[in-house]
Protein backbone atom coordinates (compact mmCIF):
# COMPACT_ATOMS: atom_id res chain seq x y z
CA UNK A 1 0.00 0.00 0.00
CA UNK A 2 1.84 3.18 -0.83
CA UNK A 3 1.43 6.19 1.16
CA UNK A 4 3.36 9.60 1.68
CA UNK A 5 5.41 10.62 4.91
CA UNK A 6 3.47 13.85 6.13
CA UNK A 7 4.58 16.79 8.13
CA UNK A 8 2.70 17.11 11.52
CA UNK A 9 0.48 19.74 10.03
CA UNK A 10 0.17 18.37 6.49
CA UNK A 11 -1.20 15.40 8.44
CA UNK A 12 -3.68 17.32 10.53
CA UNK A 13 -4.92 19.27 7.76
CA UNK A 14 -5.98 16.13 5.82
CA UNK A 15 -7.20 14.33 8.67
CA UNK A 16 -9.54 17.90 9.67
CA UNK A 17 -12.30 16.77 7.71
CA UNK A 18 -13.20 13.84 9.72
CA UNK A 19 -11.44 13.49 13.38
CA UNK A 20 -14.53 15.02 14.72
CA UNK A 21 -16.23 11.55 13.69
CA UNK A 22 -12.61 9.31 13.83
CA UNK A 23 -12.37 10.56 17.80
CA UNK A 24 -16.08 10.50 18.99
CA UNK A 25 -16.37 14.75 19.43
CA UNK A 26 -20.08 14.23 20.21
CA UNK A 27 -19.46 11.62 22.86
CA UNK A 28 -16.38 13.08 24.33
CA UNK A 29 -17.76 16.56 26.07
CA UNK A 30 -19.63 15.62 28.80
CA UNK A 31 -16.22 13.08 29.99
CA UNK A 32 -14.04 15.48 29.41
CA UNK A 33 -15.88 17.87 31.75
CA UNK A 34 -16.01 15.17 34.24
CA UNK A 35 -12.22 14.78 34.90
CA UNK A 36 -11.50 18.87 34.53
CA UNK A 37 -13.83 18.95 37.53
CA UNK A 38 -11.35 16.49 38.81
CA UNK A 39 -8.14 17.96 37.87
CA UNK A 40 -9.38 21.90 38.60
CA UNK A 41 -10.67 20.78 42.24
CA UNK A 42 -6.37 18.94 43.16
CA UNK A 43 -4.49 21.77 41.27
CA UNK A 44 -6.91 25.00 41.32
CA UNK A 45 -6.66 26.28 37.99
CA UNK A 46 -9.38 29.21 36.27
CA UNK A 47 -7.30 29.86 33.01
CA UNK A 48 -5.52 26.88 30.91
CA UNK A 49 -3.88 26.54 27.76
CA UNK A 50 -5.20 23.29 25.19
CA UNK A 51 -1.65 22.85 23.44
CA UNK A 52 -2.47 20.83 20.28
CA UNK A 53 -6.17 21.24 21.00
CA UNK A 54 -7.43 19.65 17.55
CA UNK A 55 -10.80 20.39 16.66
CA UNK A 56 -11.33 21.84 20.28
CA UNK A 57 -12.90 19.04 22.53
CA UNK A 58 -10.88 19.54 25.63
CA UNK A 59 -10.31 23.13 25.09
CA UNK A 60 -14.34 23.54 24.48
CA UNK A 61 -14.97 21.59 27.95
CA UNK A 62 -12.08 23.99 30.09
CA UNK A 63 -14.46 26.72 28.46
CA UNK A 64 -17.71 25.36 29.42
CA UNK A 65 -16.69 24.84 33.09
CA UNK A 66 -15.90 28.60 33.12
CA UNK A 67 -12.34 28.21 32.82
CA UNK A 68 -10.79 30.80 30.35
CA UNK A 69 -9.04 28.86 27.84
CA UNK A 70 -7.06 29.04 24.72
CA UNK A 71 -6.48 26.52 22.61
CA UNK A 72 -3.64 26.09 20.24
CA UNK A 73 -2.34 23.72 17.55
CA UNK A 74 0.04 23.66 14.10
CA UNK A 75 -3.16 22.75 11.70
CA UNK A 76 -5.00 25.90 10.44
CA UNK A 77 -7.93 23.41 9.36
CA UNK A 78 -8.19 21.51 12.83
CA UNK A 79 -8.32 25.66 14.28
CA UNK A 80 -11.07 26.33 12.01
CA UNK A 81 -13.14 22.97 12.98
CA UNK A 82 -12.28 23.84 16.17
CA UNK A 83 -14.08 27.81 15.87
CA UNK A 84 -16.89 25.89 14.23
CA UNK A 85 -17.33 23.67 17.44
CA UNK A 86 -17.32 26.48 19.14
CA UNK A 87 -20.36 28.09 17.43
CA UNK A 88 -21.89 25.14 17.07
CA UNK A 89 -21.86 24.78 21.00
CA UNK A 90 -22.12 28.48 21.45
CA UNK A 91 -19.11 28.36 23.69
CA UNK A 92 -17.29 32.20 23.88
CA UNK A 93 -15.02 32.23 26.48
CA UNK A 94 -12.42 30.38 24.27
CA UNK A 95 -10.04 31.52 21.71
CA UNK A 96 -8.24 29.32 18.93
CA UNK A 97 -4.75 29.93 17.47
CA UNK A 98 -2.84 28.32 14.81
CA UNK A 99 0.79 28.43 16.31
CA UNK A 100 3.44 25.92 16.88
CA UNK A 101 4.47 24.50 20.56
CA UNK A 102 8.03 25.81 19.78
CA UNK A 103 7.08 28.85 18.80
CA UNK A 104 4.21 29.31 21.20
CA UNK A 105 5.92 31.23 23.94
CA UNK A 106 7.13 34.36 21.73
CA UNK A 107 3.45 34.68 20.08
CA UNK A 108 0.98 34.50 22.91
CA UNK A 109 1.91 37.20 25.56
CA UNK A 110 -0.86 36.14 28.03
CA UNK A 111 0.11 33.43 30.71
CA UNK A 112 -2.09 30.50 32.25
CA UNK A 113 -2.79 28.77 35.27
CA UNK A 114 -2.40 25.43 33.50
CA UNK A 115 -0.91 23.68 30.09
CA UNK A 116 -2.50 20.65 28.59
CA UNK A 117 -0.46 19.09 26.34
CA UNK A 118 -3.23 16.00 25.90
CA UNK A 119 -3.94 13.30 23.04
CA UNK A 120 -0.49 12.13 22.39
CA UNK A 121 0.30 16.06 21.14
CA UNK A 122 3.85 15.70 22.22
CA UNK A 123 5.00 13.24 20.02
CA UNK A 124 4.95 15.04 17.15
CA UNK A 125 8.20 16.82 18.57
CA UNK A 126 11.41 15.53 17.82
CA UNK A 127 13.68 14.71 20.94
CA UNK A 128 16.50 17.06 21.71
CA UNK A 129 17.01 20.83 20.61
CA UNK A 130 13.03 20.97 19.57
CA UNK A 131 11.85 19.35 22.70
CA UNK A 132 13.58 21.73 24.86
CA UNK A 133 12.06 24.69 23.06
CA UNK A 134 8.58 23.14 23.32
CA UNK A 135 9.05 23.11 27.23
CA UNK A 136 10.84 26.16 27.43
CA UNK A 137 8.20 27.97 25.43
CA UNK A 138 5.52 26.08 27.67
CA UNK A 139 7.25 27.13 30.92
CA UNK A 140 7.29 30.88 29.98
CA UNK A 141 3.49 30.89 29.23
CA UNK A 142 3.01 29.23 32.65
CA UNK A 143 2.05 31.41 35.87
CA UNK A 144 4.45 30.62 38.70
CA UNK A 145 3.14 27.55 40.62
CA UNK A 146 1.09 26.97 37.33
CA UNK A 147 0.28 22.97 36.63
CA UNK A 148 1.67 21.53 33.24
CA UNK A 149 -0.58 18.32 32.69
CA UNK A 150 1.28 16.25 29.55
CA UNK A 151 -0.39 12.99 28.77
CA UNK A 152 1.05 10.50 25.95
CA UNK A 153 0.79 6.94 25.42
CA UNK A 154 2.36 4.53 27.88
CA UNK A 155 5.63 3.80 25.45
CA UNK A 156 7.24 1.44 28.21
CA UNK A 157 4.53 -0.83 27.02
CA UNK A 158 4.20 -0.39 23.44
CA UNK A 159 7.95 -0.70 22.75
CA UNK A 160 8.06 -3.72 25.09
CA UNK A 161 5.19 -5.64 23.67
CA UNK A 162 5.17 -4.04 20.21
CA UNK A 163 1.36 -3.20 20.38
CA UNK A 164 0.70 -1.79 16.38
CA UNK A 165 -2.67 -0.89 17.12
CA UNK A 166 -3.83 2.41 18.59
CA UNK A 167 -7.80 2.05 17.98
CA UNK A 168 -10.35 0.71 15.46
CA UNK A 169 -13.84 2.42 14.78
CA UNK A 170 -16.52 1.96 12.59
CA UNK A 171 -18.69 4.35 12.42
CA UNK A 172 -21.45 3.51 9.35
CA UNK A 173 -19.66 2.98 6.22
CA UNK A 174 -16.70 4.65 7.27
CA UNK A 175 -14.02 2.18 9.40
CA UNK A 176 -10.60 4.12 10.91
CA UNK A 177 -7.54 2.34 12.08
CA UNK A 178 -4.98 4.00 13.67
CA UNK A 179 -1.85 2.25 13.59
CA UNK A 180 1.84 1.91 14.52
CA UNK A 181 5.06 0.38 12.39
CA UNK A 182 7.78 0.18 14.60
CA UNK A 183 11.26 1.12 13.42
CA UNK A 184 14.48 2.28 15.80
CA UNK A 185 13.60 4.70 17.76
CA UNK A 186 11.32 6.57 15.14
CA UNK A 187 7.36 5.38 14.88
CA UNK A 188 5.35 5.50 11.91
CA UNK A 189 1.98 6.51 12.89
CA UNK A 190 -0.99 5.42 10.24
CA UNK A 191 -4.29 6.60 9.93
CA UNK A 192 -6.38 4.01 7.44
CA UNK A 193 -9.66 5.09 6.25
CA UNK A 194 -12.14 2.91 4.65
CA UNK A 195 -14.96 3.41 2.70
CA UNK A 196 -17.52 0.28 2.92
CA UNK A 197 -20.05 1.83 0.13
CA UNK A 198 -18.45 0.77 -2.80
CA UNK A 199 -18.61 -3.09 -3.55
CA UNK A 200 -14.54 -2.91 -3.47
CA UNK A 201 -13.88 -0.40 -0.52
CA UNK A 202 -11.85 2.45 -1.54
CA UNK A 203 -9.02 3.35 1.32
CA UNK A 204 -6.86 6.40 2.41
CA UNK A 205 -3.80 5.91 4.01
CA UNK A 206 -1.81 9.20 5.71
CA UNK A 207 1.55 8.41 7.87
CA UNK A 208 3.64 10.95 9.88
CA UNK A 209 6.40 10.18 12.59
CA UNK A 210 5.87 9.83 16.32
CA UNK A 211 8.49 10.21 18.83
CA UNK A 212 8.22 8.00 21.56
CA UNK A 213 9.21 9.78 24.57
CA UNK A 214 9.65 8.56 27.89
CA UNK A 215 9.28 9.68 31.45
CA UNK A 216 13.15 10.09 32.00
CA UNK A 217 13.75 12.36 28.73
CA UNK A 218 10.88 14.32 29.54
CA UNK A 219 12.32 14.96 33.05
CA UNK A 220 15.56 16.47 32.34
CA UNK A 221 13.53 18.94 29.84
CA UNK A 222 11.45 19.82 32.30
CA UNK A 223 13.81 20.17 34.89
CA UNK A 224 15.91 22.93 32.80
CA UNK A 225 13.29 25.55 32.55
CA UNK A 226 12.11 24.92 36.61
CA UNK A 227 9.03 22.31 36.35
CA UNK A 228 9.40 20.01 38.74
CA UNK A 229 7.24 16.14 38.00
CA UNK A 230 4.45 16.52 41.09
CA UNK A 231 2.78 13.02 40.33
CA UNK A 232 2.44 10.90 37.49
CA UNK A 233 -1.18 8.65 36.39
CA UNK A 234 -1.57 5.69 33.90
CA UNK A 235 -4.83 7.66 32.61
CA UNK A 236 -5.99 11.37 33.24
CA UNK A 237 -8.49 10.11 35.61
CA UNK A 238 -5.97 9.93 37.92
CA UNK A 239 -5.22 6.19 38.14
CA UNK A 240 -1.85 5.15 39.58
CA UNK A 241 0.50 4.35 36.57
CA UNK A 242 1.57 1.16 36.04
CA UNK A 243 4.35 0.94 33.37
CA UNK A 244 3.63 -2.56 31.95
CA UNK A 245 -0.25 -2.05 31.83
CA UNK A 246 -1.56 1.88 31.97
CA UNK A 247 -2.33 3.17 28.83
CA UNK A 248 -0.94 6.23 29.09
CA UNK A 249 1.57 8.22 31.26
CA UNK A 250 0.58 11.25 32.59
CA UNK A 251 2.86 13.55 33.97
CA UNK A 252 1.62 16.72 36.60
CA UNK A 253 4.39 19.26 37.02
CA UNK A 254 4.73 22.66 38.48
CA UNK A 255 6.50 25.56 37.47
CA UNK A 256 8.48 26.25 40.75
Amino acid sequence: MDFQMLNSADFYNKTASFYDVMTRFDKRQNREREWIRQWRDKYHFNSALDAGCGTGSTALALAAEGIRTMGIDISEKMIAKAGNNARKLDIENVEFRTVSFENAGNKIKQTFDAIFCLGNSLVHIRPGTALDKTIRSFAKLLNPNGILVIQLLNYAKILYTRERIIDIYRDGDEEFIRFYDFGGEVLNFNILRIDWRTEKASHELQTTRHYPHQRTELEKSLVKYGIEIEKVYGNIKMDDFDPKVSPNLVIAARKK
